[in-house]
């Protein structure tokens, strides 16, 4: 099957897997011309924000996966498993706990996707040794996990804590669409600062020498690629939780080597 004609079936599927996601469920498409208030209402306000941040999530954690295998040069790397998740997280949990604005939740997880980033990066930039980016990976992201628990074991609300442990979970149920349209300017932008630079991923998984080589300014691709997944990755975590593995199987799944 041809590249063109692969895509075309993937979002072909897409599509209607996004109409399931909007039309099936406790209250029926029947219920359009019976029960038509309820039935739009629960499509504005249920239905349409969960498919979207699904779509999102879904989306953006592949880019970012591919990005960071791409940008670190390794197969394993994924934002949930290296700690760039964790890192948003953390940001969103102190929000969450401090009692900050709900406008300001994705702003924070932008910010604690790059710190958690750049600390990666600067950690693995002289070894670039798969076991070492996975054990530095795994202690990054138990280390952030563990500051989150410790943010939770000192909250004095317990109706806080209980939100923010089902938040933890992640669940793309009960975000209102307002939100989950804010969120669609970072995450687009980071799509579009990923993909002008996605000849330069080529040229890196042969080594940041040849790619230099290849005239590309390594230090200025890399600062642009950091901001870039951090602003995929940040609300996404600040809206839907931590979602896993999704960053690693996608790009493995289309790799066409």
């Amino acid at each position: 099957m041809k590249q063109s004609s692969f895509f075309v079936v993937i979002l072909m599927a897409l599509f209607g897997l996004m109409l399931t996601s909007l039309f099936v469920g406790n209250i029926p498409w029947q219920s359009l011309w019976v029960q038509t208030d309820i039935f739009w209402f629960a499509l504005a306000h249920l239905r349409l924000p969960r498919t979207l941040l699904a779509v999102l999530a879904g989306a953006g954690l592949g880019v970012t996966g591919a990005a960071l295998q791409g940008f670190l040069r390794n197969p394993l790397a994924d934002p949930g498993l290296i700690g760039v998740s964790s890192g948003a997280s953390l940001s969103a949990v102190l929000a969450l706990s401090l009692g900050f604005s709900l406008a300001t939740i994705p702003f924070l997880g932008i910010m604690g996707a790059i710190v958690t980033t750049l600390f990666l990066h600067q950690a693995v930039s002289k070894n670039k040794d798969t076991l070492r980016l996975i054990l530095v990976g795994l202690a990054l992201n138990s280390f952030l996990s563990a500051l989150t628990a410790l943010v939770l074991n000192f909250s004095k609300n317990p109706y806080k804590s209980l939100e923010i442990m089902f938040w933890l979970l992640g669940s793309f149920s009960d975000q209102p669409l307002d939100k989950v349209l804010w969120a669609v300017l970072p995450v687009v932008i980071g799509f579009w600062i990923i993909y002008r630079d996605r000849h330069v991923l080529d040229t890196l998984s042969f080594g940041e020498d040849f790619s230099h080589n290849m005239g590309h300014a390594i230090t200025t691709v890399q600062k642009k690629l950091i901001i870039g997944i951090a602003l995929i990755v940040g609300p996404i975590v600040s809206l839907g939780g931590i979602v896993g593995f999704v960053g690693l199987i996608t790009p493995i799944s289309f790799d066409k080597s």
